[in-house]
């Protein structure tokens, strides 16, 4: 497709991808042993779907596969002690890794529409528990919109934030209880939130225990993946609603997740275009996209710390997630998949491994 280093040369559904090598591609190894080198150096490229976790692990000990990727910390560690060969890397997710709690906001008789009960429920949220007792420490709290893998660009850390919002990410069940008497629930609320029996609900029953605290009650509603995925398309859910958030590009620099009727944007906040702080910053990204990247960048950074306060969403610490690979795969660092064009077989040494 187009000028990149592959083609796609055949798909089965819910099976695999295969990409084959561009021989007609622009590009050489620009520095090091391999200089001058035309490039791509891998032939074909199969991405494989297994659905059977034991199937797909299985394959990777025997060399059928090379890498495999989003291991749990405690996937990883069991794997690195059954197969010491493997190399690995860990990461933090920017899609579906990340999970946040989304709330409707744009019901005028819901909670939700009042920013100090939004905030209330994060100060309600003990997030260096989550991230500590839950996670064992591999997380990161600070990960909405976007999270450290934008700290090049566009991401400001927590600690270099505006007080008001570092304060949100302190937990604070006195300061909570009183933002929710203020908005008028002195005695706290009850909502239901939806998620998917494809997802872990204990993460979801720590928000629960944490938030039944203040007296917000949450009800936790377990939907088949069918009846889940209608209800997110279709905004068939009353309360709240916990799903993946996606904290990359190109979906938070085009603001997918802080306007108008976007599948991203769940908590529908500014469905109508009226908030004009988050209007103007996309009216600076949009006249500068792919023309003056810094421009895009400096505006969703300044715009960054008003979307943390508005606390649209109530996120989950992410934890980090890690890559593994058979060495021979070099030049291969735990990217989300394989396919850079640097990437290479070393063919000798997966030979005298015995694969």
């Amino acid at each position: 497709v187009g000028t990149g280093p592959y083609i796609m040369d055949e798909v089965v559904a819910s099976s695999y991808t295969k990409m084959i090598r561009n021989v007609n591609y622009w590009g050489t190894n620009p520095l090091g042993p391999g200089k001058g080198d035309q490039v791509p150096y891998i032939d074909t490229i199969k991405t494989l779907t297994i659905p059977d976790r034991s199937t797909s692990l299985a394959a990777l000990r025997t060399g059928k596969i090379d890498s495999m990727t989003a291991f749990t910390k405690e996937e990883w560690t069991k794997e690195m002690q059954q197969t010491p060969r493997y190399k690995y890397a860990s990461y933090l997710s920017d899609t579906t890794g990340n999970r946040v709690i989304f709330m409707r906001t744009d019901k005028a008789d819901k909670p939700y529409k009042d920013i100090r009960v939004r905030q209330a429920l994060m100060m309600a949220t003990d997030f260096n528990a989550f991230k500590n007792d839950y996670y064992g420490g591999d997380a990161e709290i600070d990960v909405w919109p976007l999270n450290s893998n934008f700290a090049a660009t566009a991401y400001t850390p927590l600690a270099q934030m505006p007080q008001s919002v570092q304060d949100l990410y302190t937990y604070n069940p006195t300061k909570a209880k009183e933002l929710l008497k203020a908005a008028g629930f002195p005695t706290g609320f009850k909502a239901t939130v939806v998620y998917s029996s494809a997802a872990d609900g204990d993460d979801l029953a720590i928000f629960k225990d944490q938030w039944a605290k203040v007296g917000v009650e949450l009800v936790l509603d377990i939907k088949d993946l069918s009846t889940y995925n209608s209800a997110t398309a279709t905004r068939n859910y009353d309360d709240m609603i916990y799903r993946f958030n996606y904290s990359n590009w190109p979906q938070d620099f085009y603001f997918t997740s802080h306007r108008g009727p976007s599948s991203n944007n769940i908590s529908y906040y500014n469905g109508d275009f009226s908030d004009k702080v988050i209007e103007d910053a996309f009216a600076k990204t949009d006249a500068a996209m792919m023309v003056d990247m810094p421009a895009v960048y400096k505006a969703m950074k300044d715009l960054r710390p008003y979307i943390m306060e508005s606390a649209t969403v109530i996120p989950r610490p992410t934890p980090y997630l890690y890559a593994i690979w058979n060495p021979w795969l070099k030049n291969y660092y735990g990217s989300s998949a394989v396919g850079n064009k640097y990437h290479w077989i070393d063919q000798t040494l997966k030979k005298s491994m015995g694969f």
